[in-house]
């Protein structure tokens, strides 16, 4: 009689965690779609579809960084340098880039935990109306902890770092086949 009360707990119990785990499984990228790697940047790729499942929408909204509808704002962001190393305050960055193939673009720092930079001088986030840029539009942003010129952004306190580069009203569908060479390369400087 008590291994007949047990079998439904059990069943019920391993259901809800399969259907959970399958979830997320499928949210972080398991299945077509997914996250998206170029280079240092990683992204979501969210295929269009006429009718878009809660699978789908859920790869949109699940993670912070990420929120944005696809074809209006794409959003891509890294961990680490372009020679895989994670961003760090004690080393200076070059975010290098020519013209994005977008309407416009910005660049943000965040800290390790995902929150907005503590710069002492407030300036979290760039855009091309706020930098000196190329005539054709190519840009680089220098990224250290002490004013380094012109395009300078304060890396934080905290060690590691987090850049988020966002392209509004991108001409390109991000797929896994999008050319690397359409993003900035983050270069480092000295530590």
């Amino acid at each position: 009689m008590p291994i007949d009360f047990i079998k439904p707990i059990v069943a019920v119990l391993l259901a809800v965690g399969l259907g959970y785990g399958s979830a997320i499984w499928i949210i972080e990228g398991g299945a077509t779609g997914g996250k998206v790697t170029l280079g240092p940047w990683t992204t979501l790729h969210v295929p269009d579809t006429v009718e878009p499942g809660p699978y789908a929408r859920a790869r949109r909204i699940a993670p912070g960084l990420f929120k944005a509808v696809p074809k209006e704002i794409v959003t891509f962001v890294a961990e680490n340098d372009s020679d895989g190393s994670p961003l760090t305050s004690k080393c200076g960055y070059q975010v290098v880039s020519s013209q994005p193939k977008a309407r416009t673009w910005s660049l943000t720092v965040y800290n390790s935990d995902a929150q907005l930079s503590d710069a002492v001088n407030r300036r979290y986030s760039t855009n091309p109306d706020s930098i000196q840029t190329a005539t054709d539009g190519a840009f680089i942003v220098h990224l250290s902890r002490r004013n380094s010129g012109a395009n300078w952004m304060q890396s934080p306190e905290s060690e590691e770092f987090i850049l988020t580069f966002r392209l509004y009203g991108p001409e390109f569908d991000v797929a896994p086949q999008t050319n690397v060479a359409e993003l900035p390369r983050i270069v480092r400087g000295a530590c």
